[in-house]
């Protein structure tokens, strides 16, 4: 966040105390001279005394440039000066004792930086109005402007120096890159630092807050940080203890929920999130989680598995570190079925049963290792040999797929070239399913698969479906 205590106005706008009772106590001062570069005198300029980023009084240098603040408490101040066509200056440490007058002269003022550009949406065509854009040296002087109805803006008054330029705030539904090492000098202007909106990212998470006996936890905190720590969402749970965090662009997000006091509740990490989708995430205080490692057989770490905690209806995700190992937060006591999704490992799926979690406690161990997988290929055409896209392959295993259906039923989609690959098979004997839109399903059996092996053309060439049947359906009476 910037720090506006030390943020020079393109208008100055801080309020100006002027409690005369409370001045009467007060004998220090400040006075001096406001030249520019070439001693010459600057008569008009406004020059502030400013305490702990309040501006207490202010004075306007007469024809001799020459200025005088009165009646301040012993402090140390910062003196700032506005002057038409000059930089802003920012004099520190300043210090004023009792009943005794501080000369601080403001020498060597130079003519202004300025730099302009235009705000627009992402046709680079539309302006965006009342867009406040910042230039910020990256020592704590900034100066900001607002955009006009085309969406044009001017930063004056700037000090020769390299800036960082960004819009604060005032279009939220458009995310804007900054422009950083804009160079600006004394007397000219730097043209040209246009921003171009993007869409803000629509990925959310949300979810509810809850005490570990599911009771609604209202008022929590609840806020998103990214990989770097930085927190990029934030909201407060309704009376039912919902949330939700949006706006978020693809990642993987830590998400916190704290009381009101400011004391954790929960915490889940590693939720991954796609622009465009919603992730579900329930937080429960005193919550437990299921932790344990991927593996291969020979031990080597598997990174990137999607690991599922299953109980009642609902999920929770995380995926497997560098190290194969992972940690499932935030889980409400009881038992619970874990599965592990290989993704984009060749491995076979598998789980665990009946993992008992209590709250405020971790459930060690929970670990799997994973044997190489097998595979199917092949190509689903029409009867005319053309390749269908999208038609779905799904691999049964008939002995098992009542028992162990996590692992049993493996789906998946031909490409454009009507080409598909069923993956994540273990060793044994399936039943292939073939179905696509305005074409006759089929089947083939006893297709064998071998672990580390893949089982190649399992082609079909479907036929176009002649029609449908349709009617009702009635209860006997």
């Amino acid at each position: 966040m910037k720090n506006l205590k030390t943020l020079c106005y393109l208008a100055i706008g801080i309020a100006v105390i002027s409690n005369m009772s409370a001045k009467s106590y007060a004998t220090g001062s400040i006075s001096g001279t406001v030249t520019d570069t070439s001693s010459g005198n600057v008569s008009g300029a406004k020059v502030f005394a400013i305490l702990d980023g309040v501006a207490i009084d202010l004075d306007t240098t007469d024809t001799n440039g020459q200025y005088s603040i009165t009646g301040l408490d012993p402090a140390t101040y910062e003196v700032r000066v506005e002057a038409d066509g000059y930089e802003c200056r920012i004099e520190t440490n300043v210090v004023v004792t009792n009943n005794n007058n501080t000369i601080k002269d403001i020498t060597n003022l130079d003519v202004e930086g300025i730099i302009t550009g235009r705000v627009v949406q992402p046709d680079e065509t539309t302006g965006i109005a009342n867009a406040y854009v910042s230039a910020d040296d990256n020592d704590g002087f900034m100066r900001f402007a607002i955009t006009d109805a085309s969406g044009n803006y001017t930063i004056n008054k700037l000090q020769a120096a390299t800036y960082t330029v960004t819009v604060l705030y005032g279009v939220p539904i458009f995310d804007f890159p900054d422009n950083e090492d804009i160079v600006v000098t004394a007397g000219n202007t730097t043209p040209d630092v246009d921003f171009i909106g993007v869409v803000s990212p629509t990925g959310k998470i949300s979810g509810t807050v809850t005490e570990s006996d599911a009771t609604a936890i209202e008022g929590a905190y609840v806020l998103a940080t990214d990989s770097a720590d930085e927190v990029v969402a934030f909201d407060t749970t309704d009376s039912a203890g919902n949330y939700e965090l949006s706006a978020l662009a693809t990642g993987s997000y830590t998400v916190t929920a704290l009381r009101s006091n400011g004391i954790e509740i929960a915490k889940v990490s590693n939720i991954s999130v796609t622009n465009g989708q919603t992730i579900n995430r329930d937080l429960s205080a005193g919550g437990g989680s299921i932790s344990g490692s991927v593996k291969n057989s020979s031990q080597t770490a598997i990174e990137g598995a999607t690991l599922t905690a299953m109980k009642d209806g609902k999920m929770y995700k995380t995926t497997s570190a560098a190290n194969g190992t992972y940690i499932i937060e935030a889980l409400f006591a009881g038992s619970y079925q874990v599965t592990v999704d290989p993704g984009e490992n060749d491995y076979v799926a598998s789980k665990i049963n009946d993992i008992t979690v209590v709250a405020n406690q971790e459930t060690p161990n929970q670990d799997f290792t994973l044997s190489q997988d097998g595979k199917i290929t092949g190509t689903i055409t029409d009867s005319s040999q053309d390749p269908i896209e999208g038609a779905i392959v799904l691999a049964i295993e008939p002995d098992d797929a009542e028992n162990d259906p996590t692992v049993a039923f493996i789906p998946t989609k031909t490409d454009a070239d009507g080409n598909y690959t069923i993956r994540h098979l273990r060793s044994g004997t399936y039943t292939i399913y073939v179905r696509a839109d305005d074409y006759v399903s089929d089947s083939e059996t006893d297709v064998s698969v071998t672990a580390g092996q893949t089982t190649p053309d399992k082609n079909f060439s479907l036929g176009t479906s002649g029609g449908s049947i349709s009617g009702t359906v009635y209860e006997s009476v």
